[in-house]
């Protein structure tokens, strides 16, 4: 199960079309109302990338609740939970992942 938000927008829109066509699930996959599809802006500094994940995107706001049933059964059955440290910088996916792990029980690798 993947668990993501993406922005109302041409972006947005482009993910879902893209990850439907791939045959991925997307119904764990949030449409924020008034967060932007996340970007990173890349950079060449001497032939090294450099990445500037932009804040304040729609990843940052992964907002859901197992109790209001935002997410399917399927995830109160998951065995592994694994994500980035970046989830760890918006407060709202950091308390949706938290209350993922506390609800579900599964072991966590970040």
């Amino acid at each position: 199960m993947f668990v993501s938000s993406v922005g109302a927008d041409p972006e947005g829109e482009q993910v879902m079309e893209m990850m439907t066509a791939w045959k991925m699930d997307v119904s764990s996959v949030r449409i924020h109302p008034d967060k932007p599809t996340g970007r990173v802006r890349v950079s060449f500094h001497r032939g090294e990338p450099s990445y500037d994940i932009v804040p304040d995107q729609a990843y940052d706001s992964i907002d859901f609740d197992l109790r209001a049933g935002h997410l399917s059964d399927d995830s109160r059955n998951i065995s592994l939970l694994y994500h980035g440290s970046l989830a760890w910088r918006g407060n709202v996916t950091r308390q949706s992942i938290l209350q993922l792990r506390e609800g579900g029980g599964a072991a966590c690798l970040r």
